[in-house]
């Protein structure tokens, strides 16, 4: 990802507090003093928390975007859905990664990890087309 996009995509995650290790924190403290730390919710706990710190930075990048695209040279369709899966794949590869560190058990982290492909590949196909009938509107 160029340096630019980085920039954005950091400046994002910064606003966001992403990744959001102190709330993941809090509650698996929460989750360990009702002895639940192990157990399948838990796991998708700490996943989706991961999960949606990425998916709202994805969002605000894209809005960033969006609104700037001649001033970034976006000027297709197809380069400016290339920048957005370039920082999809970032964030993602970084929240999954932050959340099979918090899991101490492979099983977990396998649970973790389907969860994640699960969720992510939704995330990336509606943040497309969203993103498709926004460019296709502006163009109108």
């Amino acid at each position: 990802m160029k340096p630019l996009y980085c920039d954005i995509l950091n400046a994002s995650k910064y606003r966001h507090k992403s990744p959001p290790h102190a709330l993941v924190d809090q509650i698996k403290s929460d989750l360990a003093s009702t002895g639940m730390l192990g157990s399948g919710a838990a796991i998708k706990l700490i996943s989706l928390t991961y999960c949606l710190s990425a998916e709202t930075v994805l969002y605000e990048f894209v809005a960033h975007i969006l609104r700037n695209l001649p001033d970034l040279g976006l000027t297709s369709q197809e380069s400016l859905l290339e920048v957005i899966g370039e920082a999809f794949t970032t964030i993602m590869a970084e929240a999954r990664g932050c959340a099979l560190r918090e899991l101490p058990i492979e099983e977990s982290r396998e649970l973790a990890s389907s969860y994640f492909n699960e969720r992510s590949g939704r995330f990336l196909e509606q943040l497309q087309r969203k993103v498709r009938l926004m460019v296709s509107e502006q163009s109108e």
